[in-house]
This record gives structure tokens, C-alpha cells and sequence, in this order.
């Protein structure tokens, strides 16, 4: 089968993060211990190597409620990465809802593909897939500072 990728801009009032100004170092990551979910399984699974070269703990769920189910049971995580779009009673920003209230102490970072409506997302850090480890890095930089400004993109 032919693959077809469209790469369209996003909103201009959102506003992107410069990368090496905020990212956080491999020694900052380092045996962190991230939930990754991602539904499609082989995205995943590149989602999961670049993360473990990076020293991180990753546990997998394919699904939002799969990981409400892990983070319920396990309350030592100390960061979220979620895609968006996927199936169950939880997408990705319900989750990410969810675990900002019910564990306000896990940082939250929200990816996609494909972004509806930016205004969803305001409360959280977003990173557009694909992106490599320096944008997720940024990514944890943005979060870790605190910073206002929330897109990672290209």
C-alpha cells in the first residue's frame, strides 16, 4: 500500500517552543518513569526505544483507560505522554484531564498528529508526531518550567 503524509501548519496563535532554549537534559531524564499511550502499536513501539535511550522507565497502554487502570494501581509514575486520538471511553485529553486532577503531581504531555481545535489543549503541553528526542525534550523543558507557551511543532 502507497502511505500519504500531509504536513499542514498549525494555528498561528499558538506559538512554538525553541527546542534548545527549554529542553530538558538526558540527566534530567533519566530513570523517570513515564506512561506512553498509543494506541497503534508500532508507533509505540518507536515511541518506546527512543525513550529508553533516553533512560526513561516507560510502561505502555494502548488505550486511555488501560492507562487509567495502570496509573490507578501504580502512583509512582512522574510523567504522562499520551496521544490524542484513540479508542475506549478515554481519549487522550480526558485522560490527560483525569490524571491532572486525580494525580496532579504526574507532568502531562499530549501528542498528535492531528489537532481539532487548539483550544483544547491550552491547559496542557502538546507535541505534534512525528518528533524526535531533542522536541520531546523540549517538550519536558516547557513543562518542567512552567512555561505558558505549550506547542512543540515544527
Amino acid at each position: 500500500g502507497t502511505t500519504v503524509e500531509f504536513l499542514l501548519p498549525i494555528a498561528s496563535s499558538m506559538q512554538s517552543v525553541t527546542p534548545e532554549k527549554t529542553a530538558a537534559t538526558p540527566t534530567e531524564l533519566e530513570g523517570m518513569r513515564l506512561v506512553l499511550v498509543e494506541d497503534n502499536d508500532m508507533v509505540a513501539g518507536v515511541l518506546e526505544r527512543m525513550l529508553l535511550k533516553l533512560k526513561m522507565e516507560v510502561s505502555r497502554a494502548a488505550s486511555g483507560d488501560e492507562a487509567q487502570q495502570l496509573l490507578q494501581s501504580d502512583h509512582t509514575f512522574d510523567l504522562l505522554l499520551t496521544d490524542i486520538r484513540m479508542p475506549g471511553s478515554l481519549n487522550g485529553l480526558d485522560l490527560a484531564r483525569w490524571v491532572k486532577t486525580s494525580h496532579p503531581q504526574i507532568g502531562i504531555v499530549l501528542m498528535s498528529g492531528f489537532i481539532d481545535n487548539e483550544k483544547d489543549f491550552s491547559e496542557f503541553t502538546l507535541i505534534q508526531k512525528p518528533f524526535t528526542a531533542v522536541e520531546f525534550a523540549a517538550a519536558l523543558g516547557n513543562l518542567r518550567n512552567g512555561n505558558e507557551l505549550r506547542y512543540i511543532g515544527r
